[in-house]
């Protein structure tokens, strides 16, 4: 008889700097730029007692690599992850709607 043994695919965490309106932090570990975009605003929201600021979009820089591999994450799908869809949909009105950059030339 053979025993063959399943090796989970080991899942992989960078570090990211993160901003966005007038606050910036670090995420040590996140699989990924929108993960770190959670966390992030997750912590602005915990640490402000709900006097948080937030933009359009939060920046999201991997560290350890240049900003041109930096994304920006639209801040209105970060608070809809968050579970405050009130406050989501209140600011994608604000912001108005998303329009494609193909659109514009």
């Amino acid at each position: 008889m053979v025993n063959f043994t399943h090796m989970k695919d080991k899942k992989t965490t960078q570090s990211y700097i993160c901003s966005s309106a007038e606050w910036d932090c670090l995420i040590e570990s996140a699989e990924s730029p929108m993960e770190a975009a959670i966390a992030a605003l997750n912590r602005q929201v915990n640490l402000s007692m709900g006097g948080f600021s937030v933009g359009a979009t939060i920046e999201v820089i991997p560290v350890k690599l240049n900003k041109k591999a930096s994304e920006f994450i639209y801040s209105p799908f970060v608070l809809a992850d968050l579970g405050m869809h009130a406050f989501a949909k209140d600011l994608a009105e604000r912001l108005g709607p998303l329009t494609d950059d193909k659109d514009q030339n």
